[in-house]
């Protein structure tokens, strides 16, 4: 029985002027076991076309190919492969050899796509060098470096260490001199004793001469069929075994793909680096600002500083227009909700007398940036003593020793030229009151309230940076004290009684400008945050328990949910940035290795198994981004957690929760490497898809 044997075999093709070309017509023929055979013909005769549909690397129009017996024309794709690989070597004309891998790697190659061990595979691809005499100091050399002499018996050996029952030879002496060519022809004469080889070529001279069987053929027909010299056929069934499936080929490939395209993939690195750096810091942002905004909007030193007054809206009708009127509670009001505010301390707001604003000065210059406002006393629990970090607090309440913030300290600083802690600054403020009388004689009672003091400052405190003004805190009840025991003199003596200005703001009715429209309310202690918060919650309407402390950390933490919001689209786009870049890198490395794929092809590698290498090698270019970006997070964490606490004062901002993440143990960086890793196989996959199939014919086969 034959080994190959083909009936009516044809192949069809259409041109790029859409014509139908016959490139071979109802072949029919067959082929021992064993011998050597020479199929001749011009160009475009159709001999390459055969050996190709023998080879599968193409699949015939019409007909069947038989091999032992069976038609691998209807071989399923698995099949083929493992044809390809056990059942056929084939040599090229310009050898299509792996030219970025050694000669001895290029000879393992199918026995490691067999799943052979490359240990095992070595060892028979030295074997095979030694039988025809290879030079060992070219084992290593990658093929790119030798000559074609060289390359043809790489070629040669890799054909046949898979020990196939055919050996294909498309012009395997076209490329060589007369005496590199007949070295070839004498290998290939000693290997037909034991197979079939199968040569095609013109050259019809030398194929006589080491020919048992010549078939020619013209216009895809065979118009001869010769035989020169009468052979036993001979077959001997020789197959490697090997138990297992080593795929280390394939990682490998996936390394020396890599290094050759070394430049690129690290910029692919880089842009996956960013991406993945980003994400670990989004996700840090996202989890330690809410905590570290909390710590730092209770970082305030007028904390439990509140305003308490009485709001009434009414909307002017037919305009849509609303009209908020704030007045103080009146004693009764604030009687029915001071079982609410029991831990807290109300006093007058006497604003309108000392405002926030008070001029003060150093010399004769006005310091219009600093703001002078009350706090309720520097004893016991009114003050946050964990906030000092310069000088102390007064020993008693008073009006000539103040402290100031962090943001004041460093206004003044700029101001002298030196430390302010210790200096003297002068308060000068009048402000002018008439009492109305409805007396003919005399109607207008005019007194003046003068608060000109030496203020020194005793202390600095370390407070909230971010939208912090400079501020002098002093403390209220040394003020109350003063105003008590400061009369105004004009309207006493209208009177016949003593009148202090406390009284007149006391006595103020609720819409009096004297009043400020409000109270102060001052925390009992200040450490208590949650209280502050509880209580503003329980006032209820019409009445307001302001802290513009509280408003401030408000206002941050929307800041935050806006920025966060911003980092989630900026996070979607450099995810899908990083999908592209891989992508187009993926896309052009396949491309740009179409022909070393079709080489594997041939070599009986699976479709999968080719993709693989380029799914390694992004995987490759993933984990070593991954790796870079644990590393690389938490020093950009560090450096700009230090960035922003040297200028808004926020601690541990980023806090990258590595450990635990949503209650579960290193949730995040197992999240940053299934993300890289779908990452990787998406953007190796799709260009892929999309991307051309690989024809072995088109790739590698001259006609």
């Amino acid at each position: 029985m034959a080994l190959i044997e083909i009936r009516n075999l044809s192949k069809v093709v259409k041109t790029d002027q859409h014509e139908i070309k016959t490139i071979l017509s109802s072949i029919n023929i067959s082929f021992p076991a064993s011998g050597l055979v020479t199929i001749i013909g011009k160009s475009g005769s159709g001999k390459s076309t055969l050996l190709n549909l023998i080879s599968l690397f193409d699949n015939p129009s019409e007909g069947h190919i038989y091999f032992e017996g069976k038609d691998i024309t209807k071989y399923s794709i698995k099949q083929k492969e493992k044809y390809r690989n056990s059942k056929i070597g084939v040599v090229f004309q310009h050898y299509n050899l792996l030219e970025r891998q050694t000669a001895l790697y290029n000879v393992m190659l199918p026995l490691l796509i067999k799943g052979m061990s490359a240990k095992k595979a070595k060892k028979l691809a030295i074997e095979k060098f030694k039988e025809i005499k290879f030079p060992e100091k070219l084992y290593e050399h990658k093929c790119c470096d030798l000559s074609g002499g060289e390359k043809q018996r790489v070629a040669f050996c890799r054909a046949l260490i898979n020990q196939p029952r055919i050996l294909l030879c498309d012009e395997p002496t076209g490329a060589l001199d007369s005496r590199n060519g007949d070295k070839v022809m004498s290998l290939l004469k000693e290997v037909s004793k034991s197979k079939l080889v199968i040569i095609v070529s013109h050259n019809e001279k030398q194929m006589k001469e080491y020919s048992d069987r010549v078939i020619s053929i013209k216009d895809g027909r065979i118009v001869k069929d010769e035989i020169t010299h009468k052979v036993n056929s001979v077959s001997k069934k020789e197959e490697h075994h090997i138990k297992g499936k080593n795929k280390g080929w394939i990682s490998f490939l996936s390394q020396t793909n890599f290094k050759s395209r070394l430049k690129r993939n690290i910029l692919s690195i880089i842009s996956l680096v960013v991406g993945l750096s980003s994400t670990l810091l989004i996700a840090g942002f996202s989890n330690g600002a809410p905590s570290s905004i909390a710590k730092a909007s209770e970082r305030q030193f007028d904390y439990g500083s509140l305003t308490l007054s009485k709001e009434f809206s009414e909307t002017i009708k037919d305009s849509g227009v609303s009209i908020v009127q704030v007045s103080r509670p009146s004693l009764e009001e604030l009687e029915s909700i001071k079982v609410i505010l029991n831990n807290f301390e109300i006093t007058n707001n006497y604003d309108s007398l000392v405002p926030m604003g008070v001029p003060i000065y150093i010399g004769n210059e006005m310091l219009e940036d600093l703001l002078y406002e009350p706090i309720f006393s520097f004893e016991r629990d009114y003050v946050d003593s964990s906030l000092l970090i310069k000088g102390y607090f007064p020993g008693s309440d008073n009006l000539n020793e103040v402290v100031i913030n962090k943001k004041a300290h460093s206004y003044l600083k700029g101001k002298l030229g030196f430390d302010p802690l210790n200096v003297y600054l002068n308060i000068k403020h009048h402000y002018e009151n008439k009492y109305y009388t409805h007396d003919e004689y005399e109607p207008v009672i005019v007194d003046h309230f003068v608060y000109e003091k030496e203020i020194h400052i005793v202390g600095v405190v370390d407070e909230l940076n971010y939208l912090a003004t400079p501020k002098m805190y002093y403390p209220i009840v040394a003020l109350e004290d003063y105003l008590i025991n400061t009369a105004m003199n004009n309207l006493s003596a209208y009177i016949g009684e003593s009148v202090s200005w406390f009284s007149l703001v006391d006595k103020a009715t609720s819409y009096e400008a004297i009043a400020s429209y409000s109270y102060r309310v001052f925390a009992k202690d200040v450490r208590d945050k949650e209280l502050i918060r509880q209580t503003i919650d329980e006032i209820p309407e019409p009445y307001n328990l302001y802290s513009p402390a509280i408003t401030v950390g408000d206002s941050l933490r929307d800041l935050i949910k806006a920025a966060t919001l911003g980092m989630d689209i900026y996070l979607l786009i450099a995810i899908l940035g990083t999908v592209l870049i891989l992508g187009i890198v993926s896309f052009s490395s396949y491309t740009e290795d179409r022909k070393s794929s079709a080489i594997l092809s041939s070599l009986g590698a699976s479709k999968d198994s080719i993709n693989d290498v380029y799914i390694n090698e992004n995987l490759l270019i993933g984990a070593i981004s991954t790796a870079f970006s644990l590393a690389f997070a938490p020093i950009m964490q560090w450096l700009l957690n230090l960035i922003v606490k040297r200028t808004i004062g926020f601690e541990s901002i980023i806090n990258i929760p590595f450990t635990k993440f949503m209650n579960i143990p290193f949730l995040l960086p197992l999240l940053i490497v299934g993300i890289t890793t779908l990452v990787s196989l998406f953007s190796t996959y799709l260009p892929i898809a999309f991307s051309k199939k690989i024809s072995i014919r088109e790739e590698l086969v001259d006609e």
